[in-house]
């Protein structure tokens, strides 16, 4: 099935996916994504950008960047990559090799993966804070050890959770649960959440009239899970959390040695989407907030 869209207003990075097949190869998408998980200084969708750019890439910085961190300069005649700038238009940056100076580069750029471990508390709290600014529910059930979790719309009437905002305690409105089998190790919980959140922010549930989420309720069981899977494999491994997912995302791989026809454009985006909500609260949808709530 496809996905709803308007036909008139493909993007640019679903035209590359579709139409000129770049990452449609099972070896090309891994690559992109080993990229991106080096780059968690990055959103998901820059990394993209930096790749299509100049694949191997090691650090990218601002020359002020380059200048005040390392106390390097740009080459003469380097050329600069283009990436999106937060609330600006874009920015532009360079590579290590288009860089010169004498001082020895700090060890996590030479070597830039992080440790694995598990993920701190704060971003554990952010996540379980932003759920309920969702609108949903996080429960945990004793399941058989074949049943990580899942995400399903919530069918009880009136549900809401009462969610800090502006110094105040607000009703907000409970529109999916999100279960988690209670015998999962922290890391397979984490990584469990990032999975179902993903089905909920790629619309792949629908919108349930939220602005924020695209309704692409339809779509195929294999596009929707390697969509989610892969979503949750980047925030994993750019916050250092174990996960099995590229095991998980190999069952996908076609006869051709090709992967589902996603929206690459929509999995980066969902991915920085939920980067935020590890680091620090996010916004309340305005559709989620109950105005007519009673003490």
């Amino acid at each position: 099935m496809t996905e709803n869209r308007n036909s008139d207003k493909i993007s640019a990075v679903k035209e590359l996916f579709d139409e000129v097949g770049k990452y449609r190869n099972t070896d090309d998408f891994y690559e992109l994504l080993e990229f991106i998980k080096r780059f968690h200084n990055y959103s998901p969708f820059n990394c993209l950008l930096l790749h299509i750019q100049k694949p191997g890439s090691l650090y990218v910085a601002t020359p002020t960047y380059w200048r005040r961190e390392f106390n390097r300069s740009i080459k003469p005649g380097a050329r600069p990559l283009v990436i999106l700038k937060p609330f600006g238009p874009v920015e532009f940056v360079f590579e290590l090799n288009d860089t010169e100076g004498k001082d020895p580069l700090p060890e996590d750029i030479i070597n830039p993966f992080r440790t694995r471990g598990r993920l701190n508390s704060l971003s554990f709290e952010l996540l379980h804070e932003n759920l309920k600014r969702y609108g949903i529910r996080y429960v945990e059930a004793e399941h058989g050890s074949c049943s990580a979790g899942y995400i399903q719309e919530n069918k009880t009437p009136n549900s809401f959770q009462m969610v800090e905002f502006k110094k105040e305690y607000i009703p907000v409105k409970v529109i999916h649960n999100i279960v988690v089998n209670s015998h999962l190790s922290e890391e397979s919980k984490v990584t469990t959440i990032l999975h179902e959140l993903a089905h909920f922010l790629c619309g792949h549930l629908g919108s349930f009239d939220l602005k924020k989420i695209p309704n692409r309720k339809g779509l195929s069981q294999n596009v929707e899970e390697f969509e989610a899977e892969t979503i949750a494999y980047i925030i994993s491994e750019r916050f250092g959390i174990e996960t099995d997912s590229i095991k998980y995302l190999s069952g996908y791989r076609g006869i051709d040695n090709s992967i589902p026809y996603i929206n690459l454009e929509c999995v980066l985006k969902v991915s920085g989407t939920i980067e935020e909500m590890l680091k620090q609260r996010v916004k309340i949808p305005e559709e989620l907030k109950i105005k007519d709530y009673k003490r």
